[in-house]
């Protein structure tokens, strides 16, 4: 298969996948029938594609596709990520906000028990602000 694949360019998995499928160019000696596999994979009709019903099911799934969207139970990846970017943009900027600027002059020589509460109390509004549905609204 590999003597073929070099000399023909017929990838190996494809050779592989016409032999599972019962392909009967490839004998005993590995050596692989270049017309008989020719054949297997371009045959015709009697178990090749099917363009037209190809076409008319290609056409139903894009329709299908689109009902979805229109629906609302389809959403485009490109909108997740931009949603998930400024979800994410926003807990950082809070985030930020909490460790950088506000808590800093608060927890000045404060128990790290009192510390830690604040930090928590923090963290907790990053949590509060993930899990608002409007967060990842439109």
């Amino acid at each position: 298969m590999q003597a073929c694949e070099a000399a023909t360019g017929i990838p190996k998995s494809a050779q592989q996948q016409a032999k599972r499928a019962g392909c009967d160019a490839f004998d005993a000696g590995n050596r692989v029938h270049l017309e008989k596999l020719l054949r297997f994979l371009f045959r015709g009709e009697d178990g090749g594609t099917n363009w037209p019903d190809r076409l008319k099911r290609a056409q139903a799934l894009i329709a299908e596709k689109e009902l979805a969207q229109m629906e609302g139970d389809l959403v485009e990846i490109a909108a997740v990520h931009e949603q998930q970017s400024q979800c994410v943009a926003r807990a950082v900027a809070v985030l930020t906000q909490k460790f950088e600027t506000e808590l800093p002059p608060k927890e000045d020589g404060m128990p790290a028990a009192r510390i830690a509460e604040l930090n928590r109390a923090a963290l907790d509004e990053v949590r509060a602000i993930l899990a608002k549905r409007e967060t990842y609204a439109a």
